[in-house]
């Protein structure tokens, strides 16, 4: 999303510890520390701003768009129409919903729930997690903050979206996700039902209000520039392990796996935590608190790590800076994106380096559902991480000696091409390319998708990467079809156990890193319940740097 100049949050929620924007360089290693309360205090605007925030209602669940007067919607759409990058983003929403809408449809006709004529395809690119809210804002009903909604969207982005469902087509599919029934699983494993995270339930409303909020309103967390680099210990002098998850941040909820997924990771021992992002719905300050730090195992404060993401920026990425602030994830020194090395680092091509990289905060897609760290003319830290990277490489780093990791998928959930926003912007280009990392990483594992899968190295777009979504660390997900149809070449496993508690669920996991001194990865995917997952063929996996 284009970063123009910036206000401090008009909430006092919305408030964190200042960011030292000055560039440095800093490696450090794991010291063990007590934890510590998130309690995040006031944060330094990027750049002053010509014109206020317009002052919305309290942040959070309370914000109501209502409070926003004609008068802060005029203001709001001019901001985003001075900056044609802004109005660029803004100007795909509509061909974005109908495009997600469209997933739903398909769904929708596979399990035979489609009354009448299939309608057009509209082309483009969506989700299928944001395909209701299309017919939604045409019809919001009785439902205020459907209404409010609506005429925020209607007014800032000009028009609604066009809807394909009809009134017949949106009852099969309300009775279909009805309470008590199993609901439906679209192509990607997103699972529609009214229960608590499946698309149905009531609290997803929430991240389209901050979603508007925030970025018409240009109302962010700064981002800190700093090059954080970690040296890794394991408590085995001839290896280090890493645990891995993505899209963990649900908190507790009725037979919610959080808790029994990260019991599973503590007792593999590993050295490290790493999560990949996403807290639910929209990352605010509280969602951050309870649905990550919340289930947090104390004992590894000081070896753990977060990264940014889509829901996390809904709120301005306000809540994520803030929990870096909690001694937890004091190895990021509050910074976003980081490098962890272990090894020898006088051998060729420098030492094994896990590279760690925010996609989410400077991303241009609707929804920031398309990954990129960077953004040209975007403002302080805008090219922040290419430089980075270009450091690093700079330094003796070969590409081949690096794992990258991020929140956003660089290829498609199918394996069928590498990912460009509707502007553009591909991040698997930034990050390989000259200037930047210099070439393609061993391997890159990602979360995004609420999914586990294992990509054929090379891939389906003939990248030679061992590539690997970790999305499924607690949204609830079903089989999906559409994986399971997708030939070998683009897929090569995913996760498709069925959860026997809870059908139609499927089992969610993390993965296992254990990299030795001479550079070999073996790579362990596990279930909720501790076992090794048997969708991951072979498992172990093992692979080398170098």
């Amino acid at each position: 999303m284009p970063k123009k100049p910036r206000k401090k949050s008009t909430s006092k929620k919305h408030t964190l510890k200042k960011h030292t924007l000055k560039k440095t360089t800093k490696k450090v290693t794991a010291k063990k520390k007590g934890t510590k309360k998130l309690s995040p205090k006031k944060v330094a605007p990027k750049r002053a701003s010509k014109k206020a925030v317009p002052k919305a209602a309290a942040a959070g669940k309370a914000r109501l768009l209502a409070n926003l007067t004609e008068a802060d919607l005029i203001q709001m759409k001019a901001r985003a129409l001075a900056d044609p990058r802004t109005a660029g983003m803004f100007s795909f929403l509509n061909s974005y919903l109908q495009a997600s809408e469209y997933q739903v449809i398909e769904m929708m006709v596979n399990a035979k729930v489609w009354s009448g004529p299939v309608p057009p395809n509209p082309g483009g690119n969506g989700e299928a997690q944001f395909g209701t809210l299309d017919y939604d804002l045409n019809n919001p009903g009785s439902s205020v903050t459907l209404q409010d909604l609506a005429r925020v969207w209607k007014f800032v982005v000009g028009s609604l979206p066009v809807t394909q469902i009809s009134a017949t087509n949106y009852a099969n599919l309300q009775a279909a996700m009805a309470p008590g029934k199993p609901g439906l699983v679209a192509a990607d494993g997103t699972w529609f039902s009214k229960s608590k995270y499946g698309t149905g339930d009531p609290g997803w409303l929430e991240f389209p209000i901050e979603y508007f909020y925030h970025y018409f309103g240009g109302n962010f967390a700064s981002f800190p520039v700093k090059s954080q680099i970690v040296t890794l210990k394991g408590a085995s002098p001839s290896q280090v392990t890493i645990a891995l998850f993505g899209d963990w941040g649900t908190g507790n909820y009725p037979n919610g796996p959080a808790a029994s997924v990260m019991n599973a990771i503590v007792a593999q021992k590993p050295d490290y935590i790493i999560h990949l992002g996403d807290v639910y719905y929209s990352g605010t300050p509280t969602e951050e608190n309870n649905n990550l730090l919340g289930l947090w195992p104390a004992a590894y404060s000081g070896k753990s790590f977060t990264l940014n993401s889509n829901h996390e920026m809904y709120n301005g990425a306000f809540g994520y800076f803030g929990v870096l602030t909690s001694s937890i994830f004091r190895l990021q020194n509050q910074v976003s994106y980081f490098a962890l090395q272990y090894g020898n680092p006088t051998q060729p091509g420098g030492p094994w380096t896990i590279i760690g990289l925010d996609s989410a905060y400077w991303s241009t897609s609707p929804f920031v559902t398309d990954g990129s760290i960077q953004e040209a003319n975007g403002g302080p830290g805008s090219t922040a991480q290419p430089q980075f990277l270009g450091s690093l490489a700079r330094g003796g780093l070969s590409p081949r000696n690096t794992i990258v990791l991020t929140h956003h998928n660089p290829i498609d959930t199918f394996g069928a091409s590498l990912v460009t926003d509707a502007l553009g912007n591909n991040l698997w280009a930034q990050v390989t390319a000259t200037g930047a990392l210099n070439g393609t990483p061993a391997a890159w594992y990602w979360g995004h998708v609420h999914n586990g899968i294992v990509y054929p190295n090379p891939t389906y777009p003939k990248n030679n990467v061992y590539g690997r979504c970790v999305g499924h660390g607690a949204l609830p997900y079903g089989n999906a079809w559409g994986l399971a149809s997708a030939p070998p070449t683009q897929v090569q496993a995913y996760a498709n156990t069925p959860n026997p508690k809870m059908p139609p669920w499927v089992m969610n996991g993390f993965v296992m890193l254990t990299i030795t001194q001479s550079g070999q990865i073996t790579e362990a995917f596990y279930q909720q319940d501790g076992t090794p997952a048997p969708w991951a063929k072979p498992d172990p996996f093992t692979y080398r740097l170098g």
